[in-house]
């Protein structure tokens, strides 16, 4: 098992003639919080789409927990909850994670019945909330924090 969380190696993102992320090599070790830091424009947000496969580098390597970050086993086991604006905010939870289930490779029913299980255990009232409070927020990062792994898997039969 590798001791990374996260291994980029002379990864590079260009958009046209625009040069989003050149040259990046960045390891994180597992168990520590890593924080990218820098001016609008330095690649901070399309390093982490890289990293979580949503778009692919231009050139370089990106492993994650060991595997390839186009993997399943690599990006089954993360998530990421982008900042506030970033959320559907007239969306309430359940719908959110809905959604996001479909995005993974969910069906819609397999992730109704997932959602449904892990609201029940977990949401109560706050699952008709839009996501605006505070606490359907931290109710959506504590459903992404606990065992991606293991809700896809019981998700898909």
């Amino acid at each position: 098992m590798s001791e990374l969380a996260i291994d980029v190696q002379h990864v590079g993102k260009r958009y046209a003639d625009h040069v989003a992320v050149r040259d990046l090599t960045l390891q994180v070790p597992r168990g520590v919080v890593y924080g990218l830091l820098g001016p609008n424009g330095a690649g901070k947000t399309t390093t982490i789409r890289m990293i979580l496969n949503i778009i692919a580098p231009d050139e370089g390597t990106i492993r994650v927990l060991g595997a390839p970050s186009t993997d399943p086993r690599a990006s089954d086991r993360i998530g990421y909850l982008p900042e506030e604006r970033g959320l559907y905010k007239k969306m309430n939870v359940r719908a959110v994670l809905q959604f996001l289930g479909v995005l993974r490779g969910m069906t819609r029913q397999a992730a109704d019945r997932q959602v449904d299980f892990w609201a029940r255990a977990t949401l109560g009232s706050h699952a008709g909330q839009g996501l605006g409070t505070g606490k359907s927020r931290r109710a959506l990062a504590r459903y992404a924090a606990e065992g991606p792994v293991h809700r896809h898997a019981a998700a898909r039969s």
